[in-house]
């Protein structure tokens, strides 16, 4: 079986992202293409979701080509392959991505988790913009 690397949730966010939030456990970025651009194909580290707020994207998850368009949503969990990913010129993804350790964190109740935590209790919307729209 072939090998793929792995996204970690602080790929996401970089220098030419457009994020409206990040820590070390939850990403909200709008960088999609610029991971497709970097990794061609790679497995998840963390659990997520792609909001298409404008265009369309064709991508292959898991094995099975998916097409996202606008108002869309795809979930996706850790482990899953995505590969192969055609974006429409006017394209705007939005990706939410939430590491593993926050969620086991929720379940046990860390610490480690609270700051996340306290910010989505007090900040339960997201105004997500499709920039240049």
């Amino acid at each position: 079986m072939k090998e793929y690397p792995v996204l970690n949730i602080n790929r996401l966010i970089t220098e030419k992202s457009i994020h409206e939030y990040s820590d070390d456990n939850l990403a909200i970025t709008c960088n999609l293409k610029g991971v497709f651009q970097s990794t061609p194909a790679f497995r998840s580290s963390f659990f997520g979701v792609f909001f298409c707020a404008k265009g369309s994207v064709q991508f292959n998850f898991n094995g099975r080509e998916q097409f996202l368009q606008r108002n869309q949503v795809c979930i996706f969990f850790p482990t899953n392959l995505l590969s192969e990913a055609l974006f429409s010129p006017d394209c705007h993804v939005w990706t939410v991505g939430i590491t593993q350790v926050f969620f086991n964190g929720i379940i046990r109740r860390d610490k480690l988790a609270d700051n996340t935590i306290a910010y989505l209790y007090n900040n339960p919307i997201h105004r997500l913009e499709a920039f240049g729209a």
